[in-house]
């Protein structure tokens, strides 16, 4: 629960300290006078965003301490271990915040510098305020749900297991829609690799052969040049007084004088081996002289294959072996391609397989919210009776509809009938501002036990209400307040004649600056305040006798 709000120099209020207790507290005052100015300030220490608007005139910043008694909350205590914020036992937790004229903020939580989306959760598990916009809320279809989702705790688990099934599902059709929008892109891959596949094969390489090829084309464009040089090196190796006579007759000298001199056998021996090499290269002449032919038709061949090999190697890789090793990926690239209709049907029955099992989690968890919604219905109709409407029926309209939605409904709508022989319409229907301020405390009374927090502000809840309804409306959030601390801002004596802890809040100008400023109303003073809130200074003796009744009534029903 909370126990103090400590506020410095935000807006109009200089300096505020408040002590809070169990049960209802009620703060009561003119319109301007500083209640929602309260509110913004509790509402920055749960983790409401701030503004240098609030920081008041001619000081440097503002300070915002609220104080809790979390003893017996397990989900902060749970919370602050997770974000390591110091929390021992039996300790309040303490929240601080400032902010200065500069815009440089601080937050800290029982003294450790927090985040203001720590702060933000963290506050969400201290205080539900509910204000006057939560009844124009209660008029939208997503709160409408959430509220059921809320009060459904069955559907914790099912809502989990849906959730991740949806995503399952979502992921799986993302990847089939990716796969059809690259089919055309898919096809003309396919058709460019085919081809390519199909020039390459045209040539039917072979490294091999297709190596010397350049090699055979240069010797058959240059065989008449080629034949020429051999039969002139033949004839100057062969002819009478040639290169082989002419060694021979040097080798027959040299063997002579040898006889006589060994030191020339070594020269002898060269001379032979120089013979016997000039003699076989004169028979190779020879013999390529009788094979050299020259085919203009073979060069044709051999010179249009080099031309396909080096397109080849232009398009496809430097060498023979790059362009084949191409040519066996592209084949298996290909196969994938092919392969390509077999993928897309597998895609469509896994979206096909998660869509079912989506449906089948999302049947699951609506099951639970049937049967929560017919509970929340009847615990809220036996609200409104409290609240002055007896014949007032509230039931959901579920539609699950045929497709998936991360809700897991297609429609989900609150409607209302205030009387007998009414149709049910739509709460956005609803025209009454109190009918609806009704409804809304209604949910909010049954919700509070599911909720589990200690802590519940209702800004102006009952605006558009007077009389009778009035006064059924205080009833419940006394009846409330018996079991969740409950902090009130009001306009109405009768809710206020609930309050154990009545608080008045007023401003002042003085020294041409105004001012907010907090007054405790004693039990001593709390008829003539009650009084004043209807009538004004000048109220009647009829009225004071009143609201002295209600006031005597709920300290019964206190002490009871």
């Amino acid at each position: 629960m909370l126990q103090s709000l400590h506020i410095r120099n935000f807006a109009l209020i200089e300096q505020l300290d408040i002590e809070f207790k169990e049960g209802v507290t009620v703060f009561t005052g003119e319109t301007g006078a500083g209640k929602s100015i309260l509110l913004d300030a509790l509402g920055i220490a749960l983790g409401d965003r701030a503004a240098v608007d609030y920081v008041r005139t001619d000081t440097k910043e503002f300070f915002v301490t609220a104080q809790f008694d979390v003893t017996d909350m397990p989900s902060v205590q749970t919370y602050c271990n997770e974000q390591n914020i110091p929390l021992a036992d039996d300790e309040p937790l303490i929240i601080s915040r400032r902010l200065s004229q500069t815009g440089k903020g601080q937050i800290l939580v029982n003294g450790m510098l927090t985040s203001l989306r720590t702060l933000a959760g963290l506050g969400s598990l201290l205080v539900d305020i509910h204000g006057q916009n939560d009844n124009l809320k209660l008029q939208s279809d997503r709160y409408q749900l959430h509220v059921l989702d809320t009060f459904n705790r069955d559907g914790r688990q099912p809502e989990e297991i849906y959730h991740k099934a949806y995503q399952t599902w979502q992921q799986a059709v993302q990847r089939q829609r990716k796969f059809l929008e690259q089919e055309e892109e898919r096809e003309t891959l396919l058709a460019r690799l085919n081809k390519e596949v199909r020039e390459i094969s045209a040539v039917k390489i072979n490294p091999e052969k297709d190596t010397d090829i350049e090699a055979e084309i240069k010797r058959l464009t240059h065989a008449e040049k080629i034949t020429a040089a051999l039969q002139m090196a033949s004839q100057l190796l062969n002819a009478s007084g040639g290169s082989l006579e002419t060694i021979s007759q040097a080798l027959n000298e040299l063997q002579k004088a040898s006889s006589f001199d060994e030191a020339l056998l070594a020269s002898v021996q060269t001379l032979e081996t120089a013979f016997y090499n000039v003699e076989e290269v004169a028979r190779n002449l020879q013999e390529s002289l009788y094979t050299i032919e020259y085919s203009p038709e073979r060069l044709d061949q051999l010179q249009e294959r080099a031309q396909l090999l080096r397109d080849l190697r232009l398009k496809y890789g430097d060498t023979l072996e790059e362009i084949l090793v191409y040519q066996a990926i592209i084949q298996k690239k290909i196969m994938e391609l092919e392969n390509a209709q077999e993928t897309g049907d597998a895609l469509a029955q896994a979206a096909a397989a998660a869509f079912q099992e989506a449906q089948t989690a999302r049947d699951a968890w609506n099951e639970t919210r049937y049967r929560a919604a017919a509970e929340l219905s009847g615990e809220i109709e036996i609200a409104l009776r409290d609240l002055d409407l007896p014949n007032g029926n509230l039931s959901y309209s579920l539609i699950p509809g045929d497709t998936l939605t991360p809700q897991g409904l297609a429609e989900a709508e609150l409607v209302f009938s205030a009387n007998v022989g009414e149709p049910p319409k739509s709460l956005s229907e609803v025209g009454s501002g109190g009918e609806l301020a009704r409804i809304s405390l209604a949910l909010k009374t049954v919700l509070a036990a599911q909720m589990d927090l200690p802590t519940l502000v209702l800004d102006e809840i009952d605006v558009g209400i007077s009389g009778n309804a009035a006064l059924r409306v205080a009833e419940r959030i006394h009846t409330l307040g018996q079991h969740t601390q409950v902090i009130c801002i009001t306009h109405l004596a009768q809710t206020a004649a609930i309050a154990q802890t009545h608080y008045h809040l007023y401003k002042e100008s003085s020294g041409g600056r105004t001012q907010t400023h907090l007054v405790s109303i004693p039990e001593s003073e709390r008829a003539q305040e009650l009084a004043r809130l209807i009538e004004g200074d000048r109220f009647t003796g009829t009225t004071l006798d009143t609201v002295t009744r209600w006031l005597q009534y709920f300290r019964a029903k206190n002490k009871s």
